[in-house]
C-alpha cells in the first residue's frame, strides 16, 4: 500500500549534444524528478560518448592509453577544481569536513569517473548528487582541458595544435 503514495509529479530531460572534428558525438541525460511526498528531487545523469565514424560506443578505455594514468590525473585535477571552488563558498571552520567529502568522491577509481564527456578541447567528468559535496549543491562538473591529459589520451582525440597546457 505504501509505494501507491509515491507518484512522479515533475519530468524533466536535459540534453547536451556536442560535435567535435573527431566525428565523435557527447550526451550528457539529465533527469531530474520528484515524488510524493519526498521532499528532496532525485537525479539520475547518463553520458554517452559515440564515435560515429567507427559506429560504436566509446568507453574510458578507449580514449586513454593508460586508463590508471589517466584516472589519477583526473582524480588530481578534479579534487584541485572542487577544493577551490568550495573555498569561495564555504567558511573556514567547514572546510576540513568538505575536503574529506572531496577526496572520498575523487578517488582514482573507475566508479567515481563513470560520467563523462570528450569534447573539442575538455574533458569533462559529471559527479553524481551527493558524491562530492552535500546534496544539496546538486551535480558538480568539471572541464579538464585535454592538454592536461595529452599524455595519456589517445592520439586520435587530441589535435597536436592543442598541446600547451
Amino acid at each position: 500500500m505504501l509505494a501507491s503514495f509515491f507518484v512522479s509529479i515533475l519530468f524533466a530531460t536535459e540534453v547536451t549534444l556536442l560535435n567535435n572534428p573527431y566525428q565523435i558525438t557527447s550526451l550528457r541525460l539529465k533527469d531530474e524528478f520528484y515524488h510524493v511526498p519526498m521532499a528532496h528531487p532525485s537525479v539520475m545523469v547518463k553520458t554517452i560518448n559515440v564515435d560515429a565514424k567507427k559506429q560504436r560506443l566509446l568507453e574510458f578505455s578507449d580514449v586513454f592509453t593508460n586508463t590508471e594514468k589517466a584516472l589519477t590525473i583526473i582524480a588530481r585535477v578534479s579534487e584541485d577544481c572542487l577544493i577551490e571552488k568550495l573555498h569561495a563558498e564555504v567558511s573556514e571552520k567547514n572546510m576540513s569536513r568538505r575536503e574529506e567529502f572531496i577526496r572520498i568522491g575523487t578517488r582514482p577509481l573507475a566508479e567515481n569517473y563513470q560520467h563523462w564527456n570528450i569534447h573539442q578541447n575538455f574533458f569533462e567528468v559529471t559527479f553524481d548528487r551527493a558524491q562530492v559535496a552535500p546534496s544539496y549543491y546538486g551535480l558538480q562538473t568539471v572541464d579538464i582541458p585535454l592538454s592536461f591529459l595529452r599524455e595519456v589520451l589517445n592520439p586520435y582525440f587530441f589535435n597536436k595544435s592543442q598541446q600547451t597546457p
